[in-house]
């Protein structure tokens, strides 16, 4: 059961020692690693900031800019006592505590729309999520984005405030990503429809999907 929980966060259990441990980690990095090294392996913007002449600016393109892994995704659980009930349960949107420990229940749609986006998936183009205000998109966008970042050669990001240089920030994500699949998460998207629509014209998006959660009347 361990080694099951540790698959899902793409980590293998391997048996062995700690000298056996310490002999493959001389073999395979003579040179020891440093902690920056492995920082620029976890998060790969962080190779071109250091690389870049105005690093303040090409760190601003990540404001508001959350990856979506299950290894950095805060698990805020009280400790305190204070309150047994989550803030979703009294109507708020839904945390990444709460949908990493599966609070809220998964829709019906789920599954087909689990479905559409990962044997339909295009690259610049959109997947929109619409519905009347508290229908669940918000809450449906973030399970959707948690249970892609599980799958292999898939990256997952998710904004969720308006920010002022999509079409920067999301080449910036091509540039330094590996993966043949990115997912960009976006909640209100009316609010970059203008961003969005040079983005799509532009045809820049090589390996990027968009997935947009919007009230019904707006798409309309």
């Amino acid at each position: 059961m361990q080694k099951q929980a540790l698959l899902d966060y793409n980590i293998e259990h391997i048996s062995g020692t700690l000298e056996d441990f310490v002999k493959w980690l001389k073999s395979s990095f003579p040179t020891p690693l440093k902690p920056l090294n492995l920082a620029m392996e976890s998060l790969p913007q962080l190779r071109e900031l250091l690389k870049s002449p105005d690093a303040q600016k090409y760190a601003s393109l990540f404001d508001h800019v959350t990856p979506v892994k299950k290894t950095n995704l805060i698990v805020g659980r009280r400790t305190d006592g204070s309150s047994i009930i989550r803030n979703f349960y009294k109507g708020y949107r839904p945390t990444w505590a709460d949908i990493v420990d599966e609070i809220p229940a998964r829709l019906d749609v789920f599954t087909s729309s689990r479905q559409q986006i990962l044997s339909g998936f295009l690259k610049n183009s959109i997947v929109p999520l619409v519905g009347p205000a508290g229908s669940g998109k918000t809450t449906l966008l973030m399970q959707l984005c948690f249970d892609f970042a599980s799958e292999r050669d898939w990256e997952v990001y998710f904004i969720e405030q308006p920010i002022d240089y999509l079409s920067d920030t999301l080449e910036a994500i091509e540039r330094t990503s590996t993966a043949h699949r990115i997912l960009i998460g976006i909640d209100n998207i009316d609010f970059l429809s203008d961003q969005l629509k040079s983005i799509f014209i532009s045809h820049r998006l090589q390996r990027t999907m968009i997935l947009g959660a919007e009230r019904e009347n707006i798409w309309k």
